[in-house]
């Protein structure tokens, strides 16, 4: 258990709080008025920070035992700035080389996703949830898909994986049209969000980032785009979350190892508590709908996991025994697999806004 930190806000950038545009008008403000600053219910104002890839920020692990980066207080808002996966400092070049990678790096701590934080959220408590609001989300100007040369698990059945050579992608995004084009003229529509958002397990030692956790980490749901709110299991005192592993796209499964992998040039997360609800598994609210989520290696039992938390998500809002709450699901509720190369399996139980009234 990690005792509660000195409080850390130095090691970041507290940014002002943007008031919202004013338009004249003969029944409203002046455009020029002042807008009152925005106070949590104990009337302490709520603040942005941000955290930028820097090394007193950057690992490739989870622990309880990681500094903070910054310490918050519920309400606030954490403005990320974060490299690719892989830790690169610049897209790769005309021959697919990848581009120079942060430097130094420790080849035990910064073995995994480069992840920025952690972030420790006074009042988080373990036993209760934290729910993380995904604001705007922006990418760099480039990305990279790597698929192939290597075993993800089975893929030879399909004629894929470490039997075929290494095919790689080279992608420049525009983030203001939200369009990626690689180096073949392929052009796709972008859907940004960020692969990795977690907290450490209740366990000493180092983390591997690869695989989802109870805690969140490397769920790699496309569905958690901006205006989505995530809700984690916290099981470490102030939450300790971190954030990384920008996707510009990924498909459902992501089924070649990797989705467009960039950075993130700005994401938005606003960390808020909620102390009335207990949660085994992860669950979000997303434009897409409700969804609960289930890691296990084996894909049904991730499956199990994801309708399960389902079901008692059908109890909590519409008051449902359970038998009733599986009959209706069988009729709303669709199942899909979330990501099947982290070693831990993903599935996500989804319920479409408006589906059951």
């Amino acid at each position: 258990m990690v005792a509660p930190p000195r409080d850390t806000t130095h090691n970041a950038t507290d940014l002002p709080e943007a008031a919202p545009a004013v338009v004249a008008s003969d029944r409203g403000p002046r455009a020029d008025a002042p807008r009152p600053t925005p106070r949590r219910p104990g009337g302490n104002a709520i603040a942005t920070h941000a955290i930028e890839p820097e090394r007193r920020t950057l690992h490739g692990h989870f622990s309880r035992d990681l500094p903070p980066a910054l310490t918050i207080d519920p309400g606030d808002t954490v403005r990320f700035r974060t490299l690719d996966a892989g830790w690169h400092m610049e897209g790769p070049d005309a021959t697919g080389r990848p581009g120079a990678r942060f430097a130094p790096l420790d080849p035990e701590l910064d073995a995994g996703h480069a992840l920025c934080g952690p972030v420790f959220v006074r009042g988080a408590a373990p036993g209760t949830t934290l729910a993380v609001e995904i604001g705007e989300l922006r990418v760099g100007t480039w990305g990279w898909t790597v698929a192939g040369g290597r075993d993800l698990g089975g893929y030879d059945r399909i004629g894929a994986g470490a039997v075929l050579p290494q095919a790689r992608l080279r992608w420049t995004l525009d983030p203001d049209r939200l369009v990626g084009r690689d180096q073949h003229g392929h052009e796709l529509a972008l859907r940004p969000f960020l692969g990795v958002i977690g907290t450490p397990p209740d366990a000493p030692g180092r983390h591997p980032t690869a695989p989802p956790r109870p805690t969140g980490g490397n769920i790699d749901c496309k569905e958690l785009v901006a205006g989505s709110t995530l809700y984690l299991p916290v099981t470490v005192p102030g939450a300790l979350v971190s954030a990384g592993d920008g996707h510009a796209r990924q498909g459902d499964g992501e089924v070649g190892g990797t989705a467009i992998e960039c950075p993130m040039a700005r994401a938005d997360l606003t960390f808020r508590l909620r102390p009335d609800l207990r949660l085994t598994t992860p669950r979000a609210e997303t434009p897409a709908g409700w969804l609960t989520f289930g890691f296990a290696e084996d894909l049904d039992e991730a499956t199990a996991i994801a309708l399960g938390a389902m079901l008692d998500l059908l109890r909590e809002r519409h008051g449902l025994e359970r038998s009733e709450a599986l009959a209706l699901a069988s009729l709303v509720v669709d199942l899909r697999v979330t990501q099947i190369v982290n070693g831990v399996r993903g599935v996500h139980a989804v319920l479409p806004h408006g589906a059951l009234r």
